[in-house]
């Protein structure tokens, strides 16, 4: 989330200082940093040998994850969050009547500044016993913010709402991983790690397409609302559908 929001801001303040092509040539020598950890790695150990194949693997994972609605429900919340509420590619258009490559910056970071704020005042979520309940509840949110982002008329009430939005999916994010930790068991972490980054990889792609193409089509402000209704009608159809999702529970740990 950090980096999230440094990322943006610093990325703001190039592009106004030294301009595109200074901002890019910044981010190419930012690269010899990661390319220097790379060959300061060690080698690690070989993987343990396995008759399977991985066509095998990834179906006792696909299996496994259709067998526990809790999981399914995870997953369908996670994706219509991002399919229909993801904002990300609106925010050059919508920097532009605010003042440029500053409110651009600005925008980018809300969320990140939202997902670190709710992450520093998690505490009270390790009481929290109704985990399905609150992904559906943060997801809700995410999208009922998202509806007042397009409905703002200024930079500060946008990112009032960003900032809201990124706590609820910070949320989303921390109970669906409470989740997760519970419901799949060590054989299967690899298997439903993949399901589950095929997911994060997809979901903002075709989050920012539709966005991008209802704006084109309709307008910015029609996009962002339009689109946060309906994930929040999709998290509900979702919940009323998974009724074994949304009673999900575990038990409070000991303090």
């Amino acid at each position: 989330s950090t980096a999230a929001i440094v990322g943006p801001l610093l990325g703001g303040v190039l592009v106004a200082g030294a301009g595109v092509a200074g901002a890019y040539a910044f981010d190419v020598l930012s690269f010899v940093v990661a390319l220097v950890c790379i060959a300061l790695m060690h080698r690690t150990p070989d993987p343990e040998p396995s008759d399977a194949s991985p066509l095998t693997d990834a179906a006792a994972g696909l299996r496994f994850a259709i067998s526990q609605p809790a999981l399914i429900g995870t997953y369908v919340i996670d994706i219509a969050a991002m399919i229909f509420a993801f904002p990300v590619a609106l925010f050059p258009a919508m920097g532009i009547q605010w003042g440029g490559a500053h409110a651009t910056s600005l925008l980018y970071t809300g969320i990140a500044i939202g997902a670190l704020l709710a992450s520093l005042l998690s505490g009270w979520t390790g009481r929290v016993q109704r985990h399905g309940r609150m992904v559906v509840i943060a997801a809700l949110l995410w999208g009922l913010f998202i509806v007042g982002l397009g409905f703002t008329s200024s930079l500060w009430l946008a990112m009032l709402c960003l900032i809201f939005a990124g706590a609820a999916d910070m949320l989303s994010a921390l109970f669906r991983g409470v989740i997760w930790n519970h419901s799949v068991p060590n054989a299967m972490r690899g298997r439903l790690s993949g399901i589950e980054m095929m997911s994060y990889l997809t979901g903002p792609l075709l989050g920012n397409a539709r966005a991008g193409w209802v704006a084109s089509m309709t307008s910015i402000p029609v996009s962002l609302w339009s689109g946060g209704v309906i994930c929040m009608l999709a998290v509900l159809i979702t919940a009323l559908l998974l009724p074994t999702f949304w009673r999900y529970r575990t038990a409070v740990a000991p303090r």
